[in-house]
């Protein structure tokens, strides 16, 4: 559990820019109403004439497939309106006031089949996120946390990886990850360095050979001598690497965020 709790704080950490103010994981509800409305968008847009019928059926596309988007364009644009003491609107509510003018204009299809296709790629943005999310969280599982530490009488002690010194002598038992980085001092063993090179052959290593941490031990044990801190790993290298391309949005994306509230504004006028 408590390995849970620090995966979870981890996985936050790397991916602020998914656990701010506007986060958008809304779970699986919204997509079985999103299913919903799009099933009663085909029932009333394959009828043969456009009716009463029709029109309400195309509200109800409206308020099942884009709910979400209609609360979160009124919610975010009042937030940040407060926030930044000035009118701050976003994408979301323009596209529940084009919605809502189509209606009013008679035109319930066209506001329907706007908020289908937004709401649509709302649910593709979470889904590539959340897919992101979880490849960082798996990653961040291969990251080892603890070592079997040599005392100076010869015994072993489980000890934190944040707690070794360079220096340490630390004995890796068949099938164990690799604790940090080091030099092989005594034994001979197959390691699977595959989370490190993405290779799929384990590589056979001896005394003098480099271990790197997060690799996978083989079928024997071996003791190492360890050479870097626990932040200077090349697996933490590689988690460093993982958590700046996430947190940093790129360059058209930080420019579409300076501009939706501007393109928004002129819009609405």
């Amino acid at each position: 559990e408590v390995n849970k709790m620090k995966y979870t704080k981890e996985e936050t950490s790397i991916c602020p820019h998914h656990s701010h103010e506007k986060e958008h994981n809304h779970g699986r509800k919204p997509i079985y109403f999103y299913l919903f409305g799009l099933v009663i968008y085909f029932i009333a847009f394959l009828m043969p004439m456009t009716t009463w019928l029709t029109n309400v059926l195309f509200t109800v596309t409206i308020l099942f497939s884009g709910y979400h988007v209609i609360l979160e364009g009124i919610e975010e644009t009042i937030l940040d309106t407060k926030k930044l003491k000035k009118f701050h609107p976003n994408v979301h509510i323009l596209m529940t006031l084009a919605a809502i003018g189509a209606c009013l204009i008679g035109d319930f299809n066209e506001g329907a089949l706007l908020i289908l296709i937004f709401s649509g790629a709302h649910f593709l943005e979470e889904y590539a996120e959340g897919k992101s999310r979880r490849e960082i969280t798996n990653l961040m599982r291969l990251n080892p946390t603890e070592a079997r530490l040599i005392q100076a009488d010869g015994k072993t002690k489980k000890v934190e990886v944040s707690t070794l010194n360079i220096g340490d002598h630390l004995k890796v038992l068949p099938g164990d990850q690799v604790p940090t980085d080091g030099i092989l001092l005594e034994g001979r063993s197959a390691i699977d360095e595959s989370p490190i090179t993405g290779e799929s052959m384990p590589n056979e290593k001896s005394n003098g050979d480099e271990v790197f941490g997060g690799t996978i031990n083989g079928q024997a044990t071996f003791t190492m001598k360890v050479t870097k801190e626990s932040t200077e790993t090349v697996f933490s290298k590689i988690l460093q690497l993982v958590e700046e391309s996430q947190s940093n949005l790129s360059k058209p994306a930080t420019k579409i965020k300076k501009i939706e509230p501007i393109y928004a504004k002129i819009v609405l006028l």
